[in-house]
């Protein structure tokens, strides 16, 4: 794969992940400790999408039946990116044959204290939305790099 070297912005955003992940932080009521964080070893999902290209996630937090967690502890905010992720730890994990009902957008600030909660609905109709834009950026990545041989 590509290396890169991480921003700034970046490396304190993985360290609150990695935090919140090892306090095993419960910001929703009904998160327990049966649930899977982020640092837990079988918390690691990937998919062949093409002989070419292999997705990869690893998720924030979730309760290994229906429900997925992301984290947001940067100050940057995308509500369509926010979304597509849930949508996207969904897609990731219905190739294993698990079916997601909800998400939620857990933002946090510096200290790790509950800043907002948006709670994100799974349905078919969004699966295929986000299996047709993954399709569409792999499709894009396909063209870039066959265009970078020439």
């Amino acid at each position: 794969g590509t290396h890169y070297e991480p921003t700034e912005r970046m490396i304190v955003g993985q360290d609150k992940h990695l935090q919140a992940s090892q306090k095993k932080l419960k910001p929703l009521p009904f998160i327990d400790d049966t649930w899977t964080w982020e640092t837990d070893k079988d918390n690691y999902y990937t998919h062949d999408l093409h002989d070419w290209l292999q997705l990869r996630c690893k998720i924030d937090l979730w309760n290994n039946v229906d429900i997925v967690v992301d984290w947001k502890t940067g100050t940057k905010h995308s509500w369509e990116h926010d979304t597509k992720q849930i949508w996207f730890y969904a897609w990731m994990l219905k190739q294993k044959g698990i079916d997601i009902k909800e998400g939620y957008i857990v933002k946090l600030n510096e200290k790790l204290e509950l800043e907002r909660i948006t709670r994100i609905l799974i349905t078919p109709e969004k699966l295929i939305a986000i299996e047709n834009w993954i399709e569409t950026i792999g499709s894009e990545i396909f063209d870039q790099l066959n265009s970078n041989e020439e």
